[in-house]
């Protein structure tokens, strides 16, 4: 039984002391989990910038690898929400929205340009104006999620929200003309039409993701505070958060680690490992 882990910069273990893969993955919240169980490995798939769409691929290329096995342990930190991923037809390569005022490119170094590039950014400027609202990111939320799911499969697991306040989106929800669901009732004969929009419900995320689960399987993401509301409950305790966090506030340092693990997820592996008795 292996120990595996998916998510963005908050599971690699970015700013954790040096950046070598070495000390990261010794630090970060992958290496807590692996020191006080039973592991016979520990793997990491966490890559900085990653966007939930970026995960599911991660679970994909593990899941069909000679890595893979049944009874692993899985433990998803996802991403922002408003993060994307998208090929750029001119670049032939992959590109990381994670904010929209900000671009990451992975390592695609020479495409920088593309921050000065006159169409590209006439693309993402509209694109932003027109397409970025609570409603898509839920709407993607829901999809990644429910795909994140359906690979994961039956393996044991842990899924989490690491950086982004959920709620902060579920709350801030548009009221728009919504879309149009036509239904036919052949008993009845008849067809109606019915405005409606669940996925910005968040029962119905939290219905869905829970359904049919194993004891073994546990998501946490729309259940308990992200990191991000972590952190403000403990700077409400007047403890500044230099001591927890990174300059840019969401990425943990090692001594948050370690408090965000024993207060947090250590009490939900235990109860994995317990189910697995």
């Amino acid at each position: 039984m292996k120990l595996v882990t998916f998510g963005c910069s908050w599971i690699a273990g970015d700013e954790l002391g040096d950046s070598s893969p070495e000390y990261r993955n010794t630090h970060n919240l992958g290496y807590q989990i692996y020191k006080d169980y039973q592991f016979d490995d520990y793997i990491n798939y966490g890559n900085n910038g990653a966007s939930n769409e970026r995960i599911l691929i991660q679970l994909l290329e593990y899941t069909n690898s000679d890595k893979y096995s049944k009874d692993d342990v899985l433990v998803v930190g996802l991403s922002a929400l408003t993060r994307r991923l998208d090929y750029i037809n001119d670049a032939k390569s992959s590109l990381t929205i994670p904010h929209w005022n900000t671009m990451h490119f992975s390592d695609y170094k020479h495409n920088k340009h593309y921050l000065t590039h006159p169409t590209f950014k006439k693309w993402f400027y509209l694109d932003g104006y027109f397409l970025l609202n609570s409603r898509n990111e839920l709407k993607r939320y829901l999809s990644n999620c429910l795909s994140i799911k359906s690979v994961i499969g039956e393996n044991p697991c842990i899924v989490f929200q690491s950086i982004d306040n959920v709620d902060n989106v579920f709350n801030k929800v548009e009221s728009w003309y919504d879309v149009n669901v036509g239904v036919y009732v052949h008993s009845s004969k008849t067809e109606t039409h019915v405005d409606v929009c669940p996925f910005i419900d968040k029962s119905l995320h939290n219905n869905e993701l829970n359904k049919n689960l194993k004891d073994t399987q546990i998501w946490l993401n729309l259940q308990v505070d992200s990191w991000e509301t972590f952190l403000k409950n403990i700077e409400d305790y007047n403890r500044p958060h230099q001591h927890f966090a990174s300059k840019g506030r969401l990425h943990p340092s090692e001594l948050g680690i370690r408090i965000w693990y024993e207060s947090v997820i250590k009490k939900y592996i235990d109860k994995i490992f317990g189910s697995l008795k």
